[in-house]
């Protein structure tokens, strides 16, 4: 099966599979392929199967989507091209059989009612509207230790893989929920800013 290999210096980071018509890579934690670095669009480049091929396909990224080092709109893949983003480097591999592609037609993914995703100025934390109702609510009451739990976090560590963690670091987790809670302040009042328009 096609898969598009993952490098930041020369060092592999992740392999894999291309599953469907339309790939697509970049910072959000929605994309096939999520690469949290800054210099990485939401949805920074696409990798489309069509009439048998395989095409990356910038979408319109702020830094652009290069192939084997020419800046490029929309590029055939060859076997062994290099996609650059940024610092990263996803090596394309046409080895393997290609699988039987379902077609989409409506390729944004759809949010329920209320679970609208919001994002602060930064673009590294986001909550939907039930997990700052969620939030507030706990803050108020006994279980504000949970709170944290309740949210989708993620780290805006430029090089993902490179730095080791450990979760149940107490002091680090405190000074998250510390920086998580000033956040959610500032998304209440982004939010307010928005639905007062």
């Amino acid at each position: 099966m096609p898969e598009l290999i993952l490098k930041l210096r020369d060092r592999e980071l992740k392999r894999i599979a291309i599953n469907k018509s339309e790939f697509t890579i970049g910072r959000d934690p929605d994309n096939d392929l999520f690469i949290d670095n800054i210099g990485v669009s939401r949805c920074h480049t696409k990798v489309l199967f069509r009439n048998d091929h395989f095409y990356a396909v910038d979408n319109g990224s702020s830094n652009g989507t290069f192939v084997n080092g020419d800046q490029v709109e929309e590029r055939l893949l060859k076997d062994g091209d290099e996609i650059q983003l940024g610092k990263y480097k996803i090596t394309f591999t046409s080895a393997g059989e290609i699988p039987a592609f379902t077609p989409t037609l409506d390729t944004a993914p759809q949010q329920p009612q209320g679970q609208k995703k919001v994002r602060n100025v930064f673009g590294t934390l986001q909550f939907s509207s039930d997990e700052i109702q969620n939030l507030i609510k706990s803050q108020d009451g006994p279980g504000a230790d949970n709170a944290k739990s309740q949210m989708n976090i993620h780290s805006a560590d430029p090089d993902p893989g490179l730095t080791p963690t450990n979760e149940s670091d107490d002091s680090k987790n405190r000074l998250i929920f510390g920086l998580v809670s000033v956040m959610v302040i500032l998304v209440l009042l982004l939010v307010f800013i928005i639905l007062r328009r």
